[in-house]
């Protein structure tokens, strides 16, 4: 049976449509607290009121995810196909907005009735599994559940050391840009590997030639997945452990290198960057062509080419490409309570690995985390897909390594880096003070 549908709302996690806001981790805290006792108990043996449910020889296991009416159906599909092939299990499957996704999660694991499969991401991830929420899942690798078709991703789900979660699908960091836009200046096209500079000497001329109708450059400057890969080219990272892996003076580096470039005109001004500075697909800069390029993840291709009548193309970010990584855009995770976690464990490996679960899935909340199950179905995918599949192939062997799930708290400091960096670029504040104020504020969030 389908689940029924609530107000359609359209999700994204990177993974084709616009990238929700993130839960409130302190209340996440709260709740899956009270969770982890509960939980505790649960994965030590004792009985469970939640979780799947047995009768008459069938299994019926839950499962739980965020996501819109087509990522619904799609799932359902998959699910359908799975007991085509096990008749005896069975899905109760629930969704819901993003919204309140995690309270909802946190609530059903204190009463230990979470469901069995869930859906979470690496915002959540290391919370989730820090708290034996999630099941530890290296009991079930190579019996039931297969990594090493995983490529790049095989270690993704870790945290710690113990394996927590499946990648649901992936995708990496992507610049997009407006072919129409280039050809009307007269620019030749982004290409992969370029340098910073080389970048925003072609978005000054973009933005010079259009007269600034169109902007060049998107100000990244507030955007974590961005400045990620810039402080991977300078050997470091957003985060070393649970603390930060930068200092005040990369950050105040970094703000300057962009306040530089708005001067300079090649990068869209703070009043039309910060339309674009929810994430939402339809008003990225390339999408409302008020630039010429957007900072997304591969995937979103697919839904930014609906928002546009011009030509959207793909290529890397700035910098060298072994800085950048292919990244899990989802995971799916076992309830460490499940009467059933055997039966969880095939079913995230199904939804994973098999190449008709992924046909029917549909690449909605990302590309197939198989290489080899990617490189299968590549003609059955729309053509805006192949392209996305065929640049991440193109750059793949030379991505750099897929960096551990963040450590709780990075979707507050996510908030805080763009808060800041708006700060910065609207001129409340200058660039040293921001920074400063910025490494107190993310340091205590990362204490508590």
């Amino acid at each position: 049976m389908h689940p029924s549908h609530p107000r359609p709302v359209q999700f994204g996690d990177g993974g084709g449509s616009p990238r929700p806001r993130s839960p409130r981790p302190g209340r996440l805290r709260a709740l899956a607290a009270v969770a982890l006792s509960i939980a505790l108990v649960a994965a030590a043996g004792c009985s469970s009121s939640g979780g799947g449910s047995s009768s008459n020889g069938k299994t019926e296991l839950s499962i739980f995810w965020w996501g819109g009416p087509a990522r619904a159906d799609y799932t359902q599909k998959a699910l359908d196909l799975y007991t085509q092939r096990h008749p005896n299990i069975t899905f109760k499957p629930q969704w819901q907005a993003n919204s309140g996704y995690y309270d909802k999660l946190a609530t059903l694991a204190a009463g230990n009735n979470a469901p069995d499969v869930f859906q979470i991401d690496d915002n959540a991830l290391t919370e989730y599994a820090s708290r034996k929420i999630a099941l530890e899942l290296d009991q079930y690798v190579g019996s039931v559940i297969k990594t090493d078709s995983l490529g790049k991703l095989q270690d993704a789900g870790k945290v710690g050391g113990p394996l927590y979660a499946l990648p649901a699908a992936e995708n990496t960091t992507a610049l997009v840009y407006d072919k129409t836009a280039a050809q009307q200046a007269g620019v030749p096209e982004p290409r992969n590997g370029w340098t910073w500079d080389e970048y925003f000497a072609w978005a000054k001329q973009i933005s010079d030639k259009s007269g600034g109708k169109v902007w060049g450059a998107m100000d990244g400057s507030g955007d974590y997945k961005v400045f990620n890969v810039w402080l991977r080219q300078q050997g470091k990272g957003l985060y070393q452990g649970n603390q930060l892996g930068f200092t005040t003076q990369d950050l105040q580096a970094w703000f300057d290198l962009w306040a530089k470039e708005r001067d300079a005109k090649a990068v869209a001004p703070a009043a039309v960057a910060h339309e674009a500075a929810t994430g939402d697909v339809t008003k990225q800069l390339v999408a409302t062509q008020k630039g010429a390029t957007s900072f997304m993840h591969s995937n979103q291709l697919t839904e930014l080419q609906k928002a546009t009548k011009h030509e959207p193309g793909i290529a890397s970010y700035p910098g060298p490409l072994s800085a950048q990584f292919v990244r899990p855009a989802l995971f799916w995770s076992v309830y460490s309570g499940s009467k059933h976690a055997k039966e969880a464990a095939d079913v995230i490996n199904f939804l994973v690995n098999d190449p008709d679960a992924q046909k029917a899935l549909s690449a909605e909340r990302g590309l197939p985390p198989s290489p080899q199950v990617l490189g299968q179905l590549q003609s059955a995918f729309p053509a805006t897909v192949q392209t996305v599949i065929s640049f991440e192939q193109k750059v793949t062997p030379q991505l750099g390594q897929t960096p551990p799930p963040p450590p709780p708290g990075h979707s507050e400091i996510r908030q805080l880096l763009l808060t800041t960096a708006e700060d910065v670029a609207f001129g409340k504040q200058a660039s040293a003070q921001a920074a400063q104020q910025f490494m107190t504020q993310a340091a205590s969030i990362l204490k508590s």
